[in-house]
């Protein structure tokens, strides 16, 4: 009987397993990731490699204060989510749609396969040096705030743009996350006003730019004559964006690109999507398993599974190995 776990699995003509990739954005990185991956995986090996040849540095050494530094975070989560992606393809385990949290969405277009990776990997390289260059133009930060009460927070962000200081939603991660970003300043005028109002379930992040707010206009007018210069393929799967959580168009790929970068991503509803679109079970691919537990929050009744290193990796491939049996 054949092992491959296609991306709808029916049995008796009933279906009952449609898989989603999600691919790992910034701040779930860790010293030595994927390094267990390489020495396991000829072909793992061969992906940090090629990326050495192209970045000019080896991803497996970098330091912890490296890795939080954006010009190594975004291309180190890339290249390991795509050497992941690849093992599960080579073992005939296969999406029917696909996303990933900001960066991570570059990782879900090589795996539709509408860029290649090397493509990829020189776009990131690129995005992450602008919206460096664009942290450095003001002071900022961004919170974590756990409360359900999406129009009360959008208020008070408006609250503090109308006292001269730039806040925005950035993230809607989950019915009890949203993550806003802004202006140091700002940030702490949020803060007193959510202690105010009775919300003080907040974590600051470590992070020292508002991404995915207008605060990083300057790196997307960077990025976007980088993006119109790639010759982007029609994807092989759905991929659902960021900033509509809706399918995308391949052809305005350049606009929805420049735009993700300026833009709140919509995760939550991009699950939501991607469940509509008859998803149901879900393989975060990446660092951590940050995206796990907000697709928990999404839908309990989901089956999720999260992949970093050998140890997951080949318990999800036996997993669904044992389910197709």
């Amino acid at each position: 009987m054949s092992t491959c776990v296609s991306a709808a699995v029916s049995i008796m003509g009933e279906l009952f397993m449609t898989i989603a990739f999600l691919f790992s954005g910034q701040g779930s990185q860790f010293e030595g990731m994927g390094t267990d991956l390489a020495q396991e995986y000829p072909e793992v090996s061969a992906i940090y490699k090629q990326a050495e040849h192209i970045l000019g540095y080896n991803l497996l050494t970098l330091s912890k204060e490296q890795l939080d530094q954006t010009r190594y975070t975004q291309v180190a989560i890339y290249t390991l989510s795509c050497a992941i992606e690849n093992i599960l393809k080579k073992e005939h385990i296969f999406p029917s749609v696909v996303a990933g949290l900001s960066l991570g969405e570059y990782s879900a277009l090589v795996c539709a396969e509408s860029l290649d990776f090397e493509q990829g990997l020189r776009l990131l390289e690129q995005r992450a040096l602008f919206m460096e260059e664009a942290c450095r133009e003001c002071q900022a930060g961004m919170l974590a705030i756990l409360n359900d009460n999406k129009e009360l927070i959008q208020q008070l962000c408006h609250d503090v743009r109308k006292q001269g200081h730039a806040v925005f939603p950035a993230n809607y991660n989950a019915p009890s996350q949203i993550v806003v970003a802004g202006e140091q300043q700002g940030i702490q005028l949020l803060q007193i006003l959510l202690v105010e109002h009775g919300i003080k379930r907040v974590i600051p992040l470590a992070v020292s730019g508002a991404f995915h707010t207008p605060l990083m206009q300057s790196a997307a007018i960077k990025l976007n004559p980088v993006l119109q210069s790639v010759d982007f393929k029609k994807p092989k799967y759905q991929v659902i964006g960021n900033t509509y959580a809706k399918p995308i168009a391949y052809e305005n790929l350049v606009e929805i690109l420049t735009k993700q970068i300026v833009e709140p991503v919509q995760f939550e509803q991009s699950i939501k999507e991607m469940i509509r679109l008859g998803a149901n079970l879900f393989i975060e691919i990446g660092p951590k398993q940050v995206l796990s537990q907000f697709v928990k929050k999404i839908d309990k009744g989901l089956e999720v599974y999260a992949v970093d290193n050998v140890s997951r990796l080949q318990s999800v491939i036996q997993t669904l190995r044992r389910n197709k049996l």
